[in-house]
C-alpha cells in the first residue's frame, strides 16, 4: 500500500517528466492511447422530428406495461405508493432529529468590522486599495460605469467582454495575445454585469476587467491592460461574426439549460431596474438581439462594428473608472493605470427608476419539466433583512423543500431575500409549477404558524449567518469589498444585519409574514416551460424566445 502522504509529494514524478520534456514521449504517448487506440467505440444519435410517433410508442409501451400487471401486484404498489406519501408527511423525530449535532447561538462571534478598503481619487478616476495578505499575488480590478447607455449599447457591452483577447491588437494576433496573457498573468477576464444599488433597486451597469499576476508581474498587467482595452482593432468581420455566433451558441445553452435562472431573472426585472438591465446584458432581450445581429451580420455589419468600436472608446475612461488593487502593489502601479485612459468627459450616470410592474408571464421554451419564479418587493424587507434571512433558511428548508421537493417532485425550490427589498420563491425542474406558485402564496401562513409554534430558532438564526458569512479567498474579499462600494452597503448595514439576524424572535417573524402577506396580491412570476404546462395557468402572457 501507499501512505495518503506520499500522494501529495510529486516533486519526483514532476522531476521524473519533465526529463521528456525535449523529446517525442508525449507526442507518442498521446498517438498510442489516443489517435492508434484500438479501445474505442463509435455511438451516432440520431435526433427525430417525429414527436408525436414517439410520445405514441411511450404511451403503447406504459399500456402493455400495465396490462401486464395483475391485481396482486397493483394492490403492493399501491401499498408501497401510499407507505411513501405517509412517510413523507411523517415529520422526523425528536429523537432523530437530537443526533445531528448543533451549534449554539453562543458559537457565533459578535460583528467585527471586516473593512480593510481605502478610497482616493486621481485624476478623476476613483481608486480603491484592500489591506488583505494576498500571498505575493496582485489582484487588479477595472469597473466601468455605464449608467447612461440605451438598452441595446447595453447588449452591445456584453459582446464586447467577449470580443477582447479574441480580436487581433496593435501589437498582436489573437493567439499571440492569448499565449501572452498565459504565460505573464494568472488570468485576464472582461465582463458586463449590473450591480443593484442597495438604497432602492436602481440599477450600476459595469463593464468589469480583472487580472490577476504575481507582484513581480506588476508591469506585465500594466502592459497588457492597456493592449487590450486600447489597442484591440475591431475591423475583422469575418472574426467578430464568428465570435457572435460563438455568443449566440454559448447564451442559447443558458437560456435552454438554466430555465431556473431565467425565470428569476425575469422575475426580478419586474421587480428593479438592475433587473431589467441584467435583461439588456445577459438576458432573453440580449438573447434576441444577438440572435438578430447574426442572421443580418452582412447588413449591419459595418454599423455593428463602428457602434462597438465607438462603445468602447466612450467607455474606457478616467470619469467611469473604479480601479480596485488587493496586494502589495509597487509604488505608482494605480496612477500609471489611471493614467493610459482618456479624461471622457461625459456624465456616467443613468435615468430615474422607472417603477415597479407587477409580472405574470410564461416564456415558452421545450423544456419539461418547467422552472418557476415569483417574486416580490418592499422597503419593509430591507428594513428587516436580518430577520427575512432567517425566514429564508427556514421556509427553503421546513416548508418549501417539503412541499415542493417531496411532495411536488420538483429537483429543488428555495427562497431568497434580496439587500434592496426583493424577496423571490423559486423551483428547479417542476413538472407542477402551477402548484407551487400556490405553495409560494402560502408561505407567510406556513411562517406565522411556525412562529406562534414557540418552536426553538436558534438552528434556523444559526443557517441563516453560516449561509451569509461564508469563508472568502483574498480574490473574492477584494472583489465582494469593491462591490460593497459600488452598491453603497456599509459597515452600518453589515452591523445591523446580523444583529437582526441575531436576535430575531417569533414576534419578529410573524412582522415578516404580515408583511409577505400585505406583497403578496402585487407578486410577480414567471414559469419557464412547454406549451402543455403553460397552458395549465390562467391570466399568463406568453413570449417566445
Amino acid at each position: 500500500g501507499i501512505a495518503p502522504a506520499e500522494l501529495l509529494t510529486a516533486e519526483d514524478s514532476l522531476s521524473e517528466l519533465e526529463k521528456y520534456i525535449e523529446t517525442d514521449y508525449y507526442e507518442e504517448l498521446l498517438r498510442r492511447v489516443t489517435l492508434d487506440s484500438n479501445h474505442r467505440a463509435c455511438i451516432i444519435m440520431l435526433p427525430t422530428a417525429e414527436e408525436d410517433a414517439v410520445s405514441a410508442k411511450i404511451t403503447e409501451r406504459e399500456k402493455k406495461l400495465s396490462e401486464s400487471i395483475d391485481s396482486t401486484e397493483l394492490e403492493r404498489i399501491e401499498g408501497l405508493v401510499s407507505a411513501l406519501r405517509e412517510r413523507q408527511n411523517t415529520p422526523d423525530s425528536d429523537e432523530a432529529i437530537a443526533t445531528v449535532p448543533t451549534l449554539e447561538l453562543s458559537d457565533i462571534k459578535p460583528y467585527k468590522s471586516n473593512s480593510s478598503a481605502e478610497i482616493s481619487e486621481n485624476h478623476g478616476a476613483k481608486v480603491l486599495r484592500h489591506s488583505i495578505e494576498t500571498n505575493g499575488i496582485l489582484y487588479t480590478e477595472l469597473y466601468f460605469y455605464a449608467q447612461n447607455l440605451s438598452s441595446e449599447d447595453l447588449t452591445k457591452l456584453s459582446i464586447l467582454s467577449s470580443l477582447l483577447t479574441n480580436l487581433d491588437t496593435d501589437n498582436y494576433t489573437a493567439r499571440e495575445l492569448k499565449t501572452e496573457i498565459k504565460s505573464r498573468l494568472g488570468g485576464l477576464s472582461a465582463l458586463a454585469l449590473s450591480y443593484t444599488r442597495v438604497s432602492d433597486g436602481g440599477a450600476i451597469p459595469l463593464f468589469a476587467v480583472k487580472l490577476s499576476s504575481l507582484v513581480e508581474r506588476a508591469e506585465d498587467t500594466l502592459s497588457l491592460i492597456k493592449e487590450v482595452l486600447l489597442r484591440t482593432k475591431y475591423d475583422d468581420k469575418d472574426r467578430i461574426k464568428q465570435i457572435l455566433t460563438q455568443i449566440r451558441s454559448a447564451t442559447e445553452d443558458t437560456v435552454f439549460s438554466s430555465g431556473d435562472g431565467i425565470a428569476t431573472e425575469r422575475v426580478e426585472g419586474a421587480l428593479c431596474d438592475a433587473g431589467r438591465v441584467n435583461e439588456d446584458i445577459l438576458g432573453l432581450t440580449a438573447y434576441r438581439r444577438i440572435k438578430e445581429y447574426e442572421n443580418e451580420f452582412s447588413e449591419r455589419a459595418d454599423k455593428l462594428v463602428t457602434d462597438i468600436s465607438a462603445l468602447a472608446a466612450k467607455i474606457f475612461t478616467r470619469d467611469r473608472l473604479l480601479l480596485s488593487i488587493a496586494g502589495d502593489a509597487p509604488c505608482g502601479f494605480a496612477e500609471k493605470i489611471v493614467e493610459m485612459f482618456p479624461a471622457g468627459g461625459d456624465d456616467p450616470m443613468g435615468a430615474e427608476l422607472s417603477g415597479y410592474t407587477p409580472l405574470r408571464e410564461g416564456v415558452r421554451l421545450p423544456v419539461h419539466p418547467a422552472h418557476t419564479a415569483l417574486g416580490v418587493v418592499s422597503s419593509d424587507v430591507s428594513e428587516k433583512l436580518g430577520v427575512f434571512k432567517v425566514a429564508q433558511t427556514i421556509l427553503s428548508y421546513e416548508y418549501l423543500w417539503g412541499r415542493i421537493r417531496v411532495l411536488g417532485g420538483a429537483y429543488g425550490a428555495g427562497m431568497v431575500s434580496r439587500r434592496y427589498g426583493g424577496v423571490v420563491f423559486s423551483s428547479y425542474r417542476d413538472p407542477s409549477p402551477k402548484n407551487s406558485i400556490e405553495v409560494f402564496r402560502g408561505a407567510a401562513e406556513f411562517l406565522r404558524e411556525l412562529a406562534k409554534s414557540d418552536l426553538p430558532l436558534d438552528k434556523y438564526i444559526i443557517g441563516a449567518v453560516g449561509e451569509y458569512d461564508i469563508l472568502k479567498s483574498p480574490r473574492t474579499e477584494a472583489a465582494q469589498a469593491s462591490a460593497d462600494y459600488i452598491t453603497g452597503w456599509t459597515e452600518d448595514l453589515e452591523r445591523r444585519l446580523l444583529e437582526q439576524m441575531l436576535a430575531c424572535d417569533s414576534s419578529e417573524l410573524i412582522e415578516a409574514a404580515d408583511i409577505l402577506d400585505r406583497l403578496m396580491d402585487s407578486a410577480s412570476f414567471t414559469v419557464v416551460g412547454d406549451e402543455r404546462i403553460l397552458s395549465e395557468i390562467e391570466g399568463i402572457s406568453i413570449i417566445t424566445p
